[in-house]
């Protein structure tokens, strides 16, 4: 009787320990398959990043309480930077050709573009553009901050106007047929 109930209790804590076994490793590979989907979203992002082919949204204004709404961009493609961007400040003097539209709508194809790192968890990518003289009679220095999550936080300076922040997403442009 008693080797029945010592090989009964063997059988019990086996079972459980399989069973708990069995539920760790379902969890591990859970956690390895979102972390392969999140090192490929970060690759994706990465190479958007490189090859200049991605569209800012912003939706909020930094330090105050101003969400950003309306169809306003900035966008980079490999050959020029196209920007609608609002602009919330003031300006003084400047060669700034229409004071009727916001400084920061412009185009340009002469610009310096440099990357710098790669996005991670709590790492962002940089990138910097130094532009030549826009179609708005104005020069930039704009600072992106590029988040694993597609999370942006970009700085805009230039002319005689005052910088310009905004915090926003990006995603791939769409592609022309």
């Amino acid at each position: 009787m008693k080797i029945k109930l010592i090989l009964m209790s063997l059988s019990l804590v086996a079972l459980t320990s399989f069973g708990m076994a069995n539920a760790q490793s379902k969890s591990d590979a859970k956690k390895q398959a979102k972390a392969e989907k999140a090192a490929e979203e970060i690759k994706k992002l990465d190479e958007m990043i490189t090859g200049k082919d991605f569209n800012f949204t912003p939706t909020r204004v930094p330090g105050k309480s101003v969400s950003v709404q309306g169809d306003y961009t900035f966008e980079v493609t490999p050959d020029k930077i196209y920007s609608s961007m609002p602009y919330y400040g003031t300006m003084e003097g400047g060669k700034f050709k229409d004071r009727r539209v916001s400084p920061l709508e412009f185009e340009v194809s002469d610009f310096k573009y440099i990357k710098q790192g790669k996005p991670a968890e709590k790492e962002p990518a940089l990138v910097n553009i130094k532009t030549k003289e826009t179609s708005n009679g104005l020069s930039f220095d704009i600072t992106l901050e590029i988040y694993a999550d597609n999370s942006v936080f970009i700085s805009i300076t230039g002319g005689a106007m005052q910088a310009s922040q905004f915090q926003g997403y990006i995603k791939p442009n769409k592609t022309k047929k």
